[in-house]
């Protein structure tokens, strides 16, 4: 007996090889979040532990994000002197340059004006907060509603929480690769205009994905025979 087993797939050029993913983590397979932790950590977005594990259930704390918003971007986390102190963030912290850098760009800001909280974890909708600043919405979300109404208006609008339910729950490693995909496939927002007219534009031309990683999707079915 002859079984035509069809499997819906996301070919990602460059990063999925004849169906195999680069440094596939050893404990994602069969999980809802699979495709998306390869593509995340071939990226080097986001990074398997060193027993090679992704661990999708641990949570995904404050400063982990920063770094994972300034990589989303393709930015080098430098130091760089900006006049923004974080008295909770010392030297010593992994992440304090893309800290650091997220607060200067604007993507992610502290909880108090001195306070990071770099090890608090971070709530599903507080990630998308950040995502639709990574995508070049932030001053539209302030404009139509502010923080946070302004800014879950267009992660909704832009599928950022496709695939991702509670907002006010804590979020998982899992998640995050699921809310990372999103944003990295959605339109981002840029300025095409300077000048004394600025305009901006979106459209599926230009996504993160293709813009900043040269990784380009395309959807298909992929037909595999087996007999038993």
């Amino acid at each position: 007996m002859t079984m035509l087993k069809k499997i819906t797939a996301v070919l990602l050029i460059a990063v999925m090889i004849s169906g195999a993913c680069y440094a596939l983590p050893i404990d994602v397979s069969g999980e809802d979040f699979e495709n998306e932790a390869c593509l995340v950590t071939a990226l080097q977005i986001m990074s398997n532990y060193s027993d090679n594990t992704f661990r999708g259930e641990m949570s995904v704390k404050r400063g982990e994000l920063a770094d994972i918003a300034v990589k989303m971007l393709g930015y080098k986390a430098d130091y760089i002197e900006s006049g923004i102190y974080f008295k909770d963030v010392p030297a010593s912290d992994k992440n304090r340059n893309s800290i650091y850098m997220a607060a200067a760009l604007g993507i992610m800001l502290g909880t108090d004006e001195y306070i990071f909280e770099p090890d608090v974890p971070i709530k599903v909708n507080e990630a998308a907060t950040v995502m639709v600043r990574v995508l070049g919405y932030g001053d539209y979300a302030n404009q139509n509603g502010g923080y946070s109404s302004g800014h879950m208006k267009v992660a909704v609008q832009k599928d950022i929480l496709s695939g991702l339910n509670d907002g006010a729950k804590t979020l998982t490693r899992g998640e995050a690769a699921k809310m990372i995909f999103n944003t990295l496939t959605a339109q981002r927002l840029r300025q095409v205009s300077f000048g004394d007219t600025t305009r901006f534009e979106a459209n599926d031309e230009h996504t993160l994905l293709k813009d900043i990683f040269d990784v380009y999707e395309i959807e298909g079915i992929a037909e595999e025979d087996s007999k038993a």
